[in-house]
């Protein structure tokens, strides 16, 4: 016989609507003006921009030495969102607001699992509207990967721990693995 976990139990209609719209909420407050606002490119976001351009002149690395040294991830989607979109700052941060937007959706999704549907909608409303995750979503830094590959590594754990199927904890060791390639901070998760 199976049984449903409580926190697996689907949110109404007007709670996938309020879902829906705390991550249209989080894109909006991540996109909005990216190219110009805040002014300028920090100096973090200049050397990722530099290191992207290289890339995409056939130069990719698994660690960045510019600026102190840096992990690939991050300078990789930027190099993508370079050659889609030019050498502009909106393409210097717009990774940063994709990734801080699809983070919503996943901070849901842990927040699910872990507490059920309206904690996770609960979180991913707190994540979408905060300072400092919309602040960290608008420039183009690393930083902001951490938190989504820890959000998925987490959830895909749990799912992993729950279901006991291969396939689970394989995707869930990957996304812990591929934060290996975002910050330096993910030393500290073990």
């Amino acid at each position: 016989m199976h049984t449903t976990h409580k926190n697996q139990q689907s949110p109404s209609r007007f709670g996938w609507a309020l879902l829906l719209l705390a991550v249209a909420t989080a894109v909006f407050l991540r996109v909005y003006n990216l190219g110009s606002w805040p002014p300028g490119l920090y100096r973090d976001e200049a050397f990722n921009g530099l290191d992207a351009l290289r890339v995409l002149d056939g130069n990719p690395a698994l660690f960045f030495t510019a600026n102190n040294g840096r992990e690939p991830l991050y300078i990789t989607l930027t190099a993508l969102s370079v050659a889609l979109f030019g050498r502009t700052v909106l393409a210097v941060r717009l990774a940063a607001a994709l990734v801080g937007s699809i983070t919503t959706w996943l901070v849901y999704k842990l927040g699910r699992s872990w507490f059920g549907w309206r904690v996770g909608l609960l979180a991913a409303w707190l994540w979408a509207i905060t300072l400092w995750p919309v602040h960290l979503s608008r420039l183009g830094l690393r930083t902001i990967l951490l938190p989504a590959v820890l959000a998925l590594a987490f959830w895909l754990g749990t799912e992993a721990y729950r279901r006991n199927q291969p396939r689970w904890w394989l995707a869930a060791g990957a996304a812990y693995g591929l934060g290996s390639y975002t910050y330096l901070a993910i030393r500290f998760t073990p």
